[in-house]
């Protein structure tokens, strides 16, 4: 196995995720409300998305590439068209700041972890919120 890596720069980068095809990578910033999104081979940014979160903690793209979702210190998650960076939806419910982020294998289901001390689960439908669980 060999390894080669590249450097992309992000100052206070703090989370990341590769689009599915490898061909993009999105960085989120805890140094403000920052997330880039960038060319995988020449590291070029792509564009910004607007944001508003402070304190960008989680970042990860849908499993078919079309969605990024982000979860920060104002406790909401976020969910953005990947290819335009357009707020397409914003998920309340954390009290918390959010730590994490994860799709689910199908793009069904978006689920979310806070220092609310709560995890929630949202049915995800073309960027729109369902039904939501806690635990």
């Amino acid at each position: 196995m060999n390894c080669a890596s590249r450097s992309i720069v992000a100052a206070g980068a703090a989370a990341t995720s590769l689009r599915p095809d490898g061909e993009q990578i999105v960085v989120g910033n805890l140094n403000g409300d920052v997330v880039t999104v960038a060319d995988v081979d020449t590291g070029a940014p792509l564009f910004t998305l607007g944001v508003g979160q402070l304190w960008i903690r989680d970042v990860a793209y849908s499993p078919d590439g079309r969605w990024i979702a982000t979860g920060g210190g104002d406790g909401t998650v976020r969910i953005w068209g990947a290819d335009d960076g357009r707020q397409q939806f914003a998920m309340a419910g954390h009290t918390g700041a959010v730590n994490g982020v994860d799709w689910s294998p199908d793009g069904s289901r978006l689920a979310s972890v806070s220092d609310d001390s709560t995890a929630r689960v949202a049915e995800i439908t073309e960027g729109v919120n369902r039904a939501s669980s806690e635990a």
